[in-house]
């Protein structure tokens, strides 16, 4: 029945990823009112702007493309959440896919902003007007910068996402993926308003698709920031309950150490209550009753 209802939402969840990836295009290309031009061709026309979203290549590789991509990254880097919700026994599940799809979209991230930085030396150097177009920048530049810088970013992330509680990760990730793109737009924004002032065609520059890169980062972290911040009690719960060494779960009577493999609980696991000293631990209803009848 889950599975079937989440087939049910994807389709539409994945519309509305598209709808705010073309509002952030248009607000891109042509601001202030590109957004607002996207809205009134889809009010007066639907089935035009249908066609030109899905069929036109424009629309294939700057919108339904990247939501498509974001959608899987999205699921990727959600997918040690799944425990909160639909697993009671285990450990949780690794981190090596949520930092591999983290990493990849902050590979864009350095992708969009060398693409900006030779969009500037051109200008500085060569005086000569760039454009994503040229063979160098189209099929070159992503192919040597995402590869490289994907598998060190993977690194770098791994080692800020396993520092601290293992219940902030994922929150931990997704707020560096957004440090990276806010600080990216605010490098690119000065060498856009440079750029728009020299040429009239500035939709296939640099650092126009610089700001697009940032925009599918941005679409990319809506589903994992609003997820993330609807789950983020019950995750700290479920990590709380969990041997953080071998991942045996807290029973009523959990003791100083994990039965299974003896490391210490975490020192801020609240939900059960250690054994005391030559005492044995109560259940909850035990503990309810104790306190009836010594009322009584």
């Amino acid at each position: 029945m889950r599975r079937g209802l989440l087939l049910l939402i994807v389709p539409f969840y994945m519309l509305a990823l598209a709808m705010v990836q073309l509002l952030l295009i248009g607000l891109i290309m042509d601001p202030p009112w590109g957004g607002r031009d996207v809205i009134e061709s889809l009010v007066h026309d639907p089935r035009r702007f249908g066609q030109e979203l899905f069929l036109e290549p424009w629309g294939l590789v700057y919108v339904v493309g990247p939501v498509v991509v974001v959608t899987a990254l999205q699921a990727m880097f959600l997918l040690p959440v799944r425990p909160v919700r639909l697993v009671r026994d285990g450990p949780s599940r690794s981190l090596r896919w949520s930092i591999a799809s983290s990493a990849f979209i902050a590979a864009l991230l350095v992708l969009g902003l060398a693409g900006a930085l030779v969009e500037a030396g051109q200008w500085l150097v060569a005086g000569e007007e760039f454009a994503v177009e040229d063979g160098i920048v189209w099929w070159i530049l992503p192919l040597a910068v995402l590869p490289v810088s994907w598998f060190p970013l993977s690194i770098l992330l791994a080692r800020f996402a396993r520092r601290g509680r293992s219940a902030t990760a994922l929150d931990r990730l997704a707020a560096a993926v957004f440090a990276g793109t806010v600080a990216e737009v605010l490098v690119v924004l000065p060498l856009d308003v440079m750029v728009r002032r020299r040429t009239n065609c500035y939709c296939s520059t640099g650092s126009a698709h610089a700001l697009w890169l940032a925009s599918v980062a941005l679409v990319w972290l809506t589903g994992p920031g609003i997820f993330l911040a609807v789950t983020s009690r019950q995750r700290r719960r479920w990590f709380d309950d969990e041997c953080p060494k071998c991942g045996y779960r807290r029973g009523p009577s959990p003791g100083d150490r994990c039965p299974e493999c003896g490391s210490p609980w975490p020192p801020d696991a609240t939900r059960a209550e250690p054994i005391s000293a030559g005492k044995p631990a109560l259940s909850g209803e035990a503990r309810t009753e104790a306190k009836e009848n010594g009322s009584a």
